[in-house]
C-alpha cells in the first residue's frame, strides 16, 4: 500500500532513516555528532563552528528530553579533540534546525511522517481509538 507517497517522498524516508534510525531510547546518547553533521550536509562548513552554535549551549542544560556527552580524545594529529554522542532526539531537532538541502529533507520528512499518521487515522479509526486508549492508560 503507497498511501499516496510520491517515489521522492518514499526515497527521503528511506534516507532521513539512515540518518535517524529507530532507537529503543530516543533519550540516551547513541548517534555520533561528526555523522551526524556530515549527513546533515556539515552546516556552519566546520564542525567546531557547528558545534560552537549548536551543542555547546546544550550542555550542562537540563534540557529535560535527551542527553548528549562529550569525550575528549586524541585527535589524528595528537592534539585533543572533544567528541560528542547525542540521544536520537536531540540529534533529530539539530538535523532539523540545519540550514542545508539535507536539513530540508529531514523537515519534510517529519511533514511526511505527520502526514502519514493522518492517513492511517482515515484507514485505521478502530485500531487508532484503540492505540489511544492504550497510550493514555499505561
Amino acid at each position: 500500500m503507497t498511501l499516496g507517497f510520491t517515489e521522492e517522498q518514499a526515497q527521503r524516508m528511506m534516507n532521513t532513516r539512515r540518518v535517524l534510525p529507530i532507537v529503543e531510547n530516543r533519550k540516551a546518547p547513541c548517534m555520533d555528532a561528526r555523522k551526524l553533521w556530515e549527513r546533515i550536509g556539515k552546516p556552519h562548513g566546520r564542525f567546531n563552528m557547528w558545534v560552537d552554535h549548536n551543542i555547546k549551549p546544550l550542555l550542562g542544560n537540563d534540557n529535560g528530553f535527551a542527553e548528549i556527552s562529550a569525550k575528549v580524545t586524541k585527535g589524528a594529529t595528537g592534539r585533543p579533540r572533544t567528541d560528542y554522542t547525542l540521544s536520537r532526539d536531540i540529534a533529530a531537532h539539530l538535523a532539523m534546525m540545519a540550514n542545508t538541502p539535507e536539513g530540508r529533507d529531514v523537515r519534510e520528512y517529519f511533514l511526511d511522517m505527520e502526514d502519514l499518521a493522518l492517513r492511517l487515522a482515515k484507514r485505521l479509526p478502530v485500531r487508532v481509538q484503540s492505540l489511544g486508549r492504550s497510550l493514555f492508560i499505561n
